[in-house]
């Protein structure tokens, strides 16, 4: 990276569908030096998520980050794996989600990925633990980066840190079609506050999962 910042991407994290991959990701975000040690009461050190590359980036598929050991997929954080998770309400159908990063089974850690596109053959094998909310022009930036081998780009973006935010604002919404439904069809939903601020999210919406084989 040239040192130009890019702008932020904002998140909303699934605690409650997915608490063991969304409890390491704020312990790594705000809990754990990059030697893997505790941060000590009053802070004055940096977090594991600080100036981490984005080491893998696929145009139509996903972009990847979270390995502040090696900065190139190989690293591990000294907390150790733990299990996937899954939940009926969630799956590979959209842009935009972010899951856990691992090498089969049950092997997530500290590395993860935000999918570009329906990748439902993933469903089962990763655990999505958030979604993007705002931030696509950062998103697009990234996603559209040039690469080489590996998939790794040109000039490699880093995540300087990640900033975890309580919010009261949370809500769902529920889609349900009628049986003369075929779809595929893409949909997006728009927020606006009081300010004028905007956030939105562009969902597809299909009439049943389709799975593709790896």
């Amino acid at each position: 990276s040239d040192g130009t910042p890019l702008g932020d991407i904002v998140v909303q994290l699934f605690e409650d569908r997915a608490p063991l991959a969304t409890e390491r990701f704020i312990t790594l975000a705000t809990d754990v030096d990059a030697q893997g040690n505790l941060i000590p009461a009053g802070g004055g050190v940096d977090p594991w998520y600080t100036d981490v590359v984005v080491h893998r980036v696929i145009d139509g598929f996903m972009f990847q980050s979270g390995d502040a050991a090696n900065g190139d997929g190989t690293g591990e954080t000294p907390l150790g794996v733990f299990p996937t998770e899954t939940h009926d309400d969630l799956s590979f159908m959209g842009r935009g989600l972010l899951a856990t990063a691992n090498r089969g089974g049950d092997t997530n850690d500290g590395q993860w990925f935000i999918t570009d596109g329906i990748t439902t053959w993933l469903d089962g094998n990763h655990t999505i633990f958030g979604q993007v909310v705002s931030g696509w022009d950062v998103y697009e930036t990234i996603i559209t980066r040039p690469t080489g081998d590996n998939d790794r780009p040109l000039d490699p973006p880093l995540l300087a840190g990640v900033d975890i935010v309580d919010s009261p604002a949370d809500a769902t919404v529920t889609f349900v079609a009628d049986e003369t439904f075929t779809g595929p069809v893409d949909l997006t939903i728009t927020l606006s506050d009081t300010e004028g601020n905007d956030v939105w999210q562009t969902v597809t919406l299909l009439p049943e999962p389709v799975l593709q084989d790896m």
